[in-house]
């Protein structure tokens, strides 16, 4: 039986199984963590704050915010509650904004 641990969207499930059976897990994580780099910069853009605000109400390192839109680096869920919070929206907005961005263009 085979486990998949990233569960964003049925696409995305998918996609992961496949990249798993091609042994290319670590590119789909990085195609994720670029999605949530995108949904955090659209939230954080809609709020009207800096990178440098965020980090601040969020209590992260004021890179940190740079590197998640830019998907260097992919936050654990206490500090995407966090950046959610900051920003005023719902962990779940941003997940739900991050499965968006992974949907294939149709």
């Amino acid at each position: 039986m085979q486990q998949v641990r990233l569960v964003c969207s049925k696409y995305a499930v998918v996609k992961y199984a496949q990249l798993h059976q091609a042994g290319r897990v670590r590119a789909d994580r990085e195609i994720v963590a670029r999605a949530f780099g995108k949904a955090l910069r659209q939230s954080r853009e809609q709020a009207g704050v800096s990178q440098e605000e965020l980090a601040h109400l969020a209590h992260v390192d004021r890179t940190f915010v740079s590197r998640a839109e830019r998907g260097v680096c992919q936050p654990a869920l206490a500090t995407v509650l966090l950046l959610a919070q900051a920003l005023n929206v719902s962990a779940a907005s941003l997940v739900a904004t991050t499965e968006r961005v992974l949907q294939p263009a149709e």
